[in-house]
C-alpha cells in the first residue's frame, strides 16, 4: 500500500514539473475554461432569459360541428372518398355525414379500398392545385349491405399533414402522424403548443379528423335507429389545463451549448496530453516509478 503511494506522489510530481516547464500553456487552459463560464454567467443574466412565472394555462373550448374553415378554405379540403359503394349501409352513413358537415361538398365512393387510395394518390385527384380536394377516405368493414353487430370504419389521411407539407418540403424532413408516440420526442416545459386551442401537432382538429370521425359516428346512430335528423348535439372539446411553471429558456439554451462548451475548454488540454505523449515515444522516453 506504501509503494502504490509512493508511485502515485511520483507521478504528481512529474505532471507537476511538467506543468512548470509550460506554464504559459497552462495558464491559457486555465483562461479558456474560465472564459466559457464567464460567457455562461454573461448569458444567464440576460434579462430574456431569466425564469419568469408563467400563470395557469386555461385555453377555451373549440367544436368540431363542422370541418376548420384553414382546411377547407386555405387547403382546398372539401370532398371525402370512401369505400365500399356497393353497400347501401355505407352509402347511407355517408351521405348523412356530408350533410352533418355543412362544408363539406361531395363524398365519391369506391368498390374498394384499393381502388380508393389509388386515386387519391393519383394526380387525378389532386386537380392541377397545390393541395388535393379529397380530405382523404373512410373505410368501412362490411360483410353484404347491412353492418354488423360491430361496425368497423378507418379514417385514412394523408401520410403528411397538410399544414406541414411546405415545412416538410423546406426542410427537406417527413413530418408524419407520428402516432407512435405518445409524448413529443423532444418535451419541454409547459404546455405543448400553447398558443393553439387544438392542440397543435399532429394536427387531429386542424385535419379534420376530429369532425369527420364525430359526423360519421352521429351518421351511423341515425342509420341503425332510423331517424330522420341525427341528435342535436353540440359537441365542444377542450385542452386540459396546465398548472403555473417557471418558464426559463435558459435550460434550453443550456442542454444544446453546454457540451460544445465544455469540449471547446478541454480543447488545449487534451492537444497538450497527446503533445506530451506522442514526444516521449518519439524520443523513447520511458518513466520508471519505482
Amino acid at each position: 500500500m506504501a509503494n502504490k503511494g509512493r508511485q502515485f506522489v511520483l507521478l504528481l510530481w512529474k505532471n507537476f514539473t511538467l506543468l512548470r516547464r509550460s506554464w504559459l500553456t497552462v495558464l491559457f487552459e486555465i483562461f479558456l475554461t474560465v472564459l466559457f463560464v464567464i460567457v455562461l454567467l454573461l448569458v444567464r443574466t440576460d434579462g430574456d432569459l431569466k425564469g419568469k412565472k408563467v400563470p395557469i394555462y386555461e385555453p377555451g373550448p373549440f367544436t368540431i360541428q363542422k370541418l376548420p374553415d384553414e382546411l377547407t378554405l386555405q387547403h382546398n379540403g372539401q370532398y371525402m372518398a370512401y369505400s365500399p359503394n356497393s353497400s347501401a349501409a355505407v352509402n347511407d352513413v355517408m351521405m348523412r355525414a356530408k350533410h352533418l358537415l355543412s362544408n363539406l361538398d361531395k363524398v365519391v365512393g369506391f368498390d374498394n379500398e384499393n381502388d380508393m387510395v389509388d386515386f387519391l394518390v393519383s394526380k387525378e385527384s389532386q386537380k392541377s392545385r397545390s393541395f388535393s380536394p379529397y380530405i382523404g377516405g373512410v373505410v368501412f368493414a362490411v360483410n353484404g349491405s347491412h353492418f354488423s353487430h360491430r361496425i368497423n370504419y378507418t379514417i385514412r389521411l394523408d401520410y403528411i399533414p397538410r399544414h406541414d407539407k411546405e415545412e416538410a418540403s423546406l426542410l427537406g424532413a417527413s413530418q408524419t402522424w407520428l402516432t407512435k408516440y405518445v409524448f413529443p420526442i423532444f418535451q419541454i416545459k409547459g404546455p405543448r403548443e400553447h398558443g393553439d386551442i387544438s392542440g397543435g401537432s399532429p394536427g387531429y382538429y386542424r385535419e379534420g379528423f376530429l369532425a369527420l370521425q364525430w359526423a360519421i359516428d352521429r351518421a351511423i346512430i341515425a342509420h341503425l335507429y332510423d331517424l330522420d335528423n341525427p341528435l342535436a348535439v353540440n359537441l365542444a372539446m377542450q385542452r386540459f389545463p396546465y398548472p403555473s411553471y417557471l418558464d426559463d429558456k435558459f435550460i434550453y439554451i443550456i442542454q444544446n451549448v453546454f457540451p460544445l462548451l465544455l469540449m471547446m475548454s478541454m480543447v488545449v488540454t487534451a492537444l497538450s496530453i497527446v503533445k506530451s505523449i506522442v514526444y516521449e515515444k518519439e524520443r523513447k522516453l520511458k518513466v520508471h516509478l519505482s
